[in-house]
């Protein structure tokens, strides 16, 4: 099996600007030593359609668009999928929000073990700069308005994901799918690397947290997601789950 690291996408219901931002950041990379497996998860069909022209401009992109637009978005089961596309030895996923360093590939290129699994930090841009990122030529002095220690990006092996079965699909919507799965990698014997430096963006948008709380919408949603999905993590943690 290759060394080459796979980069996976979950979408659903986007803009596909920033797609194509985060797309961009890839084709400027030091390393080619990548392909990605962008999964689509239900998006409305204009959309689709826009966004399999989209795919046909870049030629390490493998798309998936699964007709589940009747199911709640569920992350987990659109990275599985993508998991189980993939054929490289290593997984990094990452977000349609994500724009990436040059030299990111190189440095995820570096780092891979067999035997542990690296977080990242992640530096938020604000409106006002995500607006430029169009124009933007390099990354120096590039301003973030804060920087995440905790998200969801996570390179891996491949193996390690199915050893614990991927992510767990009970969560649905957004929150705590990722922490589950990194702390179910512990417990499976993976051990967390430590990362410096910072080599990924996230571009701005509106928080999904409460966007649609005070207005009528089409969009399902459930009350306290959240909380159930926090209180499931915890339910895993405390049984010492590997596979949920």
């Amino acid at each position: 099996m290759e060394e080459k690291i796979v980069i996976i996408y979950a979408h659903r219901n986007r803009d596909t600007e920033r797609i194509r931002l985060s797309f961009e950041s890839l084709k400027k990379q030091s390393s080619k030593n990548f392909e990605v497996v962008f999964v689509d998860y239900g998006s409305n069909a204009p959309l689709t359609e826009d966004l399999k022209k989209l795919m046909g401009e870049y030629d390490f992109v493998s798309s998936f668009f699964l007709p589940v637009a009747q199911l709640l978005w569920n992350k987990s089961k659109a990275l599985n999928y993508g998991v189980l596309q993939s054929k490289g030895s290593y997984v990094f996923i990452a977000d349609v929000d994500l724009v990436f360093h040059p030299k990111a590939i190189e440095r995820l290129d570096q780092l891979k073990k067999p035997e542990r699994f690296f977080l990242f930090k992640m530096g938020y841009l604000d409106k006002d700069t995500s607006t430029c990122l169009k124009q933007l030529q390099s990354f120096d002095g590039l301003k973030v308005s804060r920087i995440g220690e905790m998200n969801g990006m996570v390179l891996a092996p491949r193996g390690a994901f199915l050893e614990v079965n991927g992510f767990d699909e009970f969560f649905h919507f957004y929150g705590a799918e990722d922490v589950d799965l990194f702390s179910r990698f512990e417990t499976a014997g993976y051990k967390e690397g430590k990362t410096e430096g910072l080599y990924f963006f996230h571009n701005w948008h509106r928080s999904f947290q409460g966007l649609e709380d005070d207005i009528v919408t089409r969009n399902p949603r459930i009350q306290n997601i959240m909380r159930i999905n926090q209180e499931h993590y915890f339910r895993n943690k405390d049984l010492g789950l590997i596979k949920p």
